[in-house]
């Protein structure tokens, strides 16, 4: 085995066991629920409220949407979404800033992502503003859909970034979410 191979498999091995000595509870460390068709700064500003301010400590935040309606798929979000990206691509003036749409997805999982400032990061992804900053913008295309929503917030303390990403990854590609893309951004 040469060098290299051996030295990818050392890495290979300190992240799988790095990760199974993650506590990671079932249970998420905050819960949103929110409709899309109620959207507005005064609505975003309530729901985020609950979440810490900007992070001087080591604690990283991986977080999920996801459609909890009665049919449980992204299906319509998709929809709406690749009108709004055509509208968006067309407008020279206009930086792309909506997430890249996955046709391998699957169910209810709209957006898997981390941040180490959480309720900077949800206000971006709900909110139109933020031009220019690569996330959902769901008051920008999703408020005429009528779609409930949840954010599951997991919070990991002191935990080494190439675990958090490695942990990111995993369920990324585990709930295939229908927006964004896996890997460190």
């Amino acid at each position: 085995m040469n060098k290299a191979k051996a030295e990818s498999l050392k890495k290979h091995d300190w992240i799988k066991e790095s990760l199974s000595n993650l506590e990671v509870s079932a249970n998420p460390k905050y819960k949103i629920e929110l409709t899309t068709n109620e959207l507005d700064s005064e609505y975003i500003n309530k729901k985020v409220k609950v979440l810490p301010t900007s992070n001087e400590s080591d604690t990283t935040y991986i977080y999920v949407f996801k459609v909890t309606g009665k049919q449980r798929n992204v299906s319509k979000l998709k929809g709406v979404l690749e009108i709004e990206k055509k509208q968006q691509s067309s407008n020279s003036d206009e930086k792309n800033d909506l997430p890249r749409i996955n046709n391998n997805s699957s169910g209810q999982y709209v957006y898997v992502g981390r941040s180490f400032d959480i309720r900077a990061r949800v206000r971006q992804h709900l909110s139109s503003g933020y031009r220019g900053t690569y996330a959902l913008h769901l008051e920008r295309w999703s408020c005429e859909l009528n779609e409930k929503l949840e954010i599951l917030i997991y919070e990991f303390n002191a935990v080494n970034n190439v675990v958090i990403q490695a942990y990111e990854d995993a369920l990324w590609d585990y709930l295939k979410p229908c927006f964004g893309r896996k890997g460190d951004k």
